[in-house]
């Protein structure tokens, strides 16, 4: 109970009630054993990343109204796709957690055991779906605490650990309780390769078990630690001292960049890939060395997976990102599907290919993207127009000139000029409503982005404005086809040329 540190309330949110300290005050342990607390709604609680749906309320004046609509699959969900080079992603199903779970119920880790997807929940539920249909074939309480990590062992066992300090072995086809081991603290990460299980926790032990269950051997390393990876001959340790490689005795490196605890680390080709609470990911070669600092979420990431060519990111601020594996750059984002922290990731692979990527969250519910190769398609979208636009800022409205790109596949980028590679944002039209807004002096467009699975509140508001008329007309027209039903998109689509050819951008 010790305060680690006292944080002010930002002037801007001195006025709102939802950021009186007198008000409703949430918490949320992080994995590193610290407790933030702050107010609800939009307040101090979201402007530090704080899950919503996983806080405490200690005295609340407003309701939480959650919808609990338990569904696989929706027919009328419009879908989602787009292509990242030339990989098509698109939303399959959206699942949710069997009705009757208490609050608190969100995903905090999956795993992939035989034909089906292990979940543990934050209020110490196993929920086991079929990986094929969706169905959930199992569900029970299992854990009094949140389930931080839980792991297939020969295929057999799935053992499942969290903050009560213990790791449950459990039975993977009967789903029987085979054994009980208990902890001094909470277990924080597992790690399992071949035959051999690597646990870490939250005081900063490593432990080395083997499938009967026996404790072979142990190591101690300053901080918490927040995920372990094994890169051959070396297990690296991320906690929030920073890196440590090692062989299981002194470590033999330590590598520092991060700033707080590391989260996750996958092997990407020859490469370490790195996230954390600073909200960098970061790739090491496997002496140690920095390559690369990747910037793009806006609070802590999560997990990082090499998914094909590509490598994704989850993040406490509800969104994934998807980068390329070989030149670090941004390639496109997917927000909107969950309402809350994306706290997992599942590549699911067939045949040696991935097929599907399964992503869950604190709000409860977990996404199949489906990730393929498209049937008909070999290249990727053609630029269907670009060009300047005014747009609006979204605290202080001014209007400033951004170079505009749209593609067939209806992805909308925005630049800060014609020069810059990396976009400022990017926006799928299939998840947006595009309308004509009267503004005196101005030739506005309003796009409306939605969060198809939360209320209207949580949908933002992008406000263009054209140079002419004309050029209103020609931008509004076009961004509008992709609202058309999907049978009529293609003739529309084949008869919109380019609007624009490259030019100057002026000056601002």
């Amino acid at each position: 109970g010790e305060m680690l540190d006292e944080v002010a309330v930002p002037s801007q949110l001195a006025g709102s009630s939802s950021s009186k300290l007198g008000g409703s005050g949430g918490t949320r342990s992080t994995r590193a054993g610290t407790v933030f607390l702050g107010g609800s709604g939009s307040g101090i609680g979201s402007q530090l990343g704080i899950s919503k749906r996983t806080s405490i309320w200690a005295a609340s004046t407003q309701t939480m109204n959650v919808s609990r609509k338990y569904i696989f699959h929706n027919p009328s969900l419009k879908k989602t796709s787009g292509v990242v080079g030339i990989i098509s992603i698109s939303m399959e199903a959206k699942l949710r957690l069997p009705s009757g779970l208490e609050e608190g119920g969100g995903i905090e880790s999956m795993a992939l055991v035989n034909t089906q997807v292990w979940c543990g929940t934050n209020a110490g539920h196993i929920i086991v779906f079929d990986k094929d249909s969706g169905l959930v074939v199992h569900n029970s309480k299992v854990h009094t605490g949140s389930i931080l990590a839980i792991r297939s062992v020969l295929q057999h066992h799935v053992w499942s650990a969290g903050l009560d300090c213990c790791i449950l072995v459990t039975d993977a086809n009967t789903f029987e309780r085979v054994k009980t081991i208990e902890f001094k603290d909470a277990v924080t990460c597992i790690e399992v390769v071949d035959r051999t299980i690597y646990v870490g926790t939250a005081s900063g032990h490593v432990q080395v078990f083997k499938p009967n269950f026996k404790m072979v051997r142990e190591s101690k390393f300053d901080g918490s630690i927040g995920c372990l990876l094994f890169v051959p001959p070396y297990l690296w340790v991320g906690t929030d001292h920073g890196i440590f490689v090692t062989e299981l005795g002194p470590p033999i490196m330590m590598i520092a960049g991060h700033v707080g605890i590391v989260h996750h680390m996958c092997r990407v080709q020859d490469n370490v890939w790195s996230c954390g609470s600073d909200r960098t990911i970061r790739v090491w070669s496997q002496n140690g060395e920095s390559l690369k600092v990747i910037e793009g979420h806006s609070a802590r990431v999560l997990q990082v997976h090499e998914i094909g060519d590509h490598v994704w990111s989850s993040s406490w601020d509800s969104s994934i990102i998807i980068w390329s594996a070989n030149t670090y750059k941004f390639m496109r984002d997917l927000q909107g599907a969950h309402a809350d922290s994306i706290t997992a990731l599942l590549p699911i692979v067939d045949n040696g290919t991935v097929q599907y990527v399964w992503s869950a969250s604190s709000d409860g519910s977990v996404i199949a993207w489906h990730y393929g190769r498209p049937q008909k398609c070999s290249t990727p979208p053609s630029l269907l127009c670009h060009g300047v636009l005014q747009k609006q800022g979204k605290d202080f409205k001014v209007w400033r000139a951004r170079w505009f790109s749209l593609n067939s596949e209806g992805i909308l980028s925005y630049f800060d000029s014609i020069e810059t590679s990396d976009p400022r944002g990017v926006f799928d039209l299939h998840f947006c409503t595009v309308e004509d807004h009267a503004m005196s002096k101005r030739h506005a467009i309003k796009i409306i982005v939605h969060n198809p699975f939360g209320p209207a509140e949580e949908h933002s508001t992008l406000l263009l404005s054209a140079n002419t008329i004309d050029e209103k007309a020609q931008w509004l027209h076009t961004l509008q086809l992709f609202q058309l039903p999907s049978e009529q998109q293609g003739n529309a689509l084949a008869r919109a040329g380019p609007l624009y050819h490259e030019g100057d951008m002026p000056s601002i």
